[in-house]
């Protein structure tokens, strides 16, 4: 296999030394990527989103591009001007703040009429082969997340009470018809009940909504990768505020799918989840298996 077949398998590792494209959204992931793609060896060049990407942390990039949502001449452009033929995505884009300062270019706005929806999966999957008509190869950036993948089992002190581990098991199946309908990837369950459902709002305010309707019970929220989600794009993310909002919102156990949910810095994470007493399991299989 030539270099140029391996580049474009979606599967294979980046050539060595290659210059990298990051599509960055916000969050702490992109920074993660640039300090560790570059330790490793490789160039890295950042399209970066006005209002979304954080700046610091992207100063090892050797070049950084800021547009606005919606800006893919101008993102293509860039990624193509300095030689970049692998390409990332990482961090999200809140579909409350998109929906207000979208701004699409000529080929932004040729590329949502082609939509049938605008839904998470078709949207990204769209973008994913724009990429690939343009001579580009989307790769999974897992290999320069280190630690920042669940594990499985429990990864917290606290270990889960049978009535959480039954109330994981209605969320787990639940996720995943909410996945298959592209609306979200959580769910909060209280009581034996589902008493709210992740859709653009996201996790955060999931969980407010879920506080004012538990009431005296304890919930249990999980969130999974969609069934037909593409694993080299938009993954699953818990971190230290999902732990504190969820302890606030009395959801006192976590769940999320090991191996393909990111941990916003693990071991904060683990630590305040152990210090509020959250319970934390990376589940896997059909049916909710530790």
């Amino acid at each position: 296999m030539n270099s140029d077949s391996a580049s474009l398998n979606p599967h294979s590792a980046p050539p060595a030394g290659a210059t990298l494209g990051l599509i960055a959204g916000n969050g702490c992931f992109p920074a993660f990527f640039v300090h560790n793609a570059t330790a490793q060896g490789h160039r890295v060049v950042v399209v970066a989103h006005r209002d979304e990407t954080a700046e610091q942390g992207l100063e090892g990039a050797l070049a950084v591009g800021w547009i606005r949502v919606g800006q893919l001449r101008r993102m293509i452009a860039f990624l193509q001007k300095h030689g970049v033929r692998d390409v990332a995505f990482l961090g999200g884009i809140r579909k409350t703040r998109l929906l207000k300062t979208l701004r699409p270019d000529w080929l932004g706005m040729r590329f949502l009429c082609s939509l049938a929806t605008t839904n998470d999966n078709e949207l990204l999957s769209s973008l994913l082969h724009l990429l690939e008509k343009r001579g580009m190869r989307v790769f999974d950036p897992s290999s320069f997340l280190g630690e920042c993948r669940a594990p499985r089992g429990v990864f917290s002190a606290r270990q889960p009470s049978p009535q959480e581990l039954a109330q994981g098991s209605i969320g787990w199946k639940t996720a995943q018809l909410l996945g298959q309908a592209d609306v979200g990837q959580g769910v909060v369950v209280a009581a034996g009940s589902v008493v709210a459902v992740e859709a653009v709002e996201g996790t955060d305010e999931l969980l407010k909504r879920a506080g004012s309707l538990i009431g005296r019970h304890h919930g249990v929220l999980v969130k999974r990768v969609k069934p037909q989600q593409d694993l080299r794009l938009d993954l699953p993310t818990i971190g230290p505020t999902t732990v504190r909002n969820a302890a606030e919102a009395s959801v006192r156990c976590i769940v999320v799918e090991a191996g393909h949910t990111l941990l916003v810095d693990p071991m904060e994470t683990v630590r305040l989840a152990d210090q509020l007493g959250v319970c934390l399991i990376g589940g896997h299989g059909a049916e909710l298996t530790l």
